[in-house]
C-alpha cells in the first residue's frame, strides 16, 4: 500500500521533516540568538520566547485544525495538506526577517506570526496521514511519520545551525545567520514537496476508497 502511494508519502513526511529541521533548530538556537546578539538573560529569554512558543505555537494549532475542517466541509478533500503548504508559504517573509531583524523587540514581534504559521501543519498533517490509510495500517503510517520527522527534525536541525555557525561563520554572535539558511532552505524544500503533494494526495484518497470497496467484496 505505501509503495502504491510513494510519492504522497515521500511529499508528506519528507516536506514535514523540513520543517521540523527549521522548527528544532530555532527551538534550539533562538533563545541563544537572543543572549548573544542583545545581551537578554536567561529569564527575559525564558519568558519572551516561551510565551510566543506557548500561545502563537497552540493558537497556530487550532487554527489550522479549523481551517482543514471548514474546508473539508465545502468539499475540499486536500484541506488538510492544503492548510500546510499555504502555512508553510505565509511562514517565509517572517521566518526571514525575524533573524535579520535588528533589535530584540522586532525579532520577538516577527517570531510570532512565524510560530503561528509554523505550528499549523502539525495538527493537520496527522489527521492528513489517518484519512489515505485503511484502518489496519494507520498505526503504523503514523509511526513512520513521526519516525522521519524526528530522526531528521530533531537530529539534524540544531546541529546544522550550529556547524554553519562553527564552521561557515566562525562567529558565536552569527548564530542568526544560521538560522536564516536553516529556516529559508526548509521552507523552499517543504513548500515544493507539500506543493507537489496536494495532487497525489488526491489521488491516494481514490486509491483508498477502491482498496476499501475491492476489501469489502
Amino acid at each position: 500500500y505505501v509503495f502504491d502511494n510513494l510519492t504522497t508519502f515521500i511529499c508528506l513526511n519528507l516536506g514535514i521533516a523540513m520543517l521540523t529541521l527549521s522548527a528544532y533548530a530555532g527551538t534550539g538556537w533562538i533563545p541563544t540568538m537572543f543572549s548573544r546578539r542583545f545581551e537578554w538573560s536567561q529569564g527575559t529569554v525564558g519568558l519572551v520566547y516561551g510565551s510566543i512558543m506557548a500561545i502563537s505555537g497552540t493558537l497556530g494549532v487550532l487554527t489550522g485544525g479549523w481551517l482543514a475542517d471548514w474546508w473539508g466541509q465545502k468539499g475540499c478533500s486536500d484541506a488538510n495538506v492544503r492548510v500546510a503548504w499555504l502555512a508553510t508559504i505565509f511562514i517565509v517573509p517572517f521566518g526571514i526577517l525575524y533573524p535579520l531583524a535588528e533589535t530584540p523587540t522586532m525579532t520577538a514581534v516577527l517570531l510570532v506570526p512565524a510560530t503561528f504559521f509554523g505550528s499549523m501543519p502539525y495538527g493537520v498533517i496527522p489527521a492528513a496521514i489517518q484519512c489515505m490509510m485503511p484502518n489496519t495500517m494507520r498505526a503504523t503510517a503514523t509511526a513512520i511519520y513521526l519516525f522521519v520527522i524526528n530522526i531528521i527534525g530533531m537530529g539534524l536541525g540544531p546541529t546544522v545551525a550550529a556547524l554553519i555557525t562553527d564552521r561557515v561563520f566562525k562567529d558565536p554572535k552569527a548564530v542568526n545567520y544560521s538560522l536564516l539558511i536553516v529556516g529559508a532552505g526548509s521552507y523552499v524544500s517543504a513548500i515544493i514537496l507539500l506543493g507537489i503533494c496536494l495532487k497525489s494526495y488526491r489521488r491516494s484518497l481514490q486509491y483508498l476508497e477502491d482498496w476499501n470497496q475491492s476489501a469489502a467484496m
